[in-house]
């Protein structure tokens, strides 16, 4: 009887989890939100700090003294400042000497 019982448990057990006719359906939704393309401006701001490194260094040497101004950045309409970006042969500083420039006066006149 112990045979035929536990025959019976195992080939009902076998007959139940082979059940074709089950199917579970599941649908699976995420959000979506949809905007239309067009031109806009970013208004997304990141504020950092930095190192900043030159791509370039050049030595100037200069046996002339006198006193140098800043140049007027065009961009900005102020004098270059640190972080401006320049071009090649920009001019960014003058140096003023005023005794060169009288020598230079009187050199002409005498040429003159």
């Amino acid at each position: 009887m112990k045979r035929v019982l536990t025959s019976v448990s195992i080939l009902i057990f076998f007959l139940g989890c082979s059940n074709p006719e089950t199917q579970m359906d599941t649908d699976i939704e995420v959000p979506v939100s949809v905007e239309e393309i067009g031109l806009k401006s970013i208004e997304e701001f990141v504020v950092t700090t930095g190192t900043v490194k030159a791509t370039k260094e050049v030595i100037l040497k200069s046996e002339t003294p006198g006193f140098y101004r800043l140049a007027v950045n065009p961009q900005t309409s102020r004098p270059y400042a640190l972080g401006d970006i320049v071009k090649k042969d920009q001019v960014i500083i003058y140096l003023d000497n005023p005794e060169q420039e009288n020598s230079i006066k009187i050199d002409s006149v005498v040429l003159n």
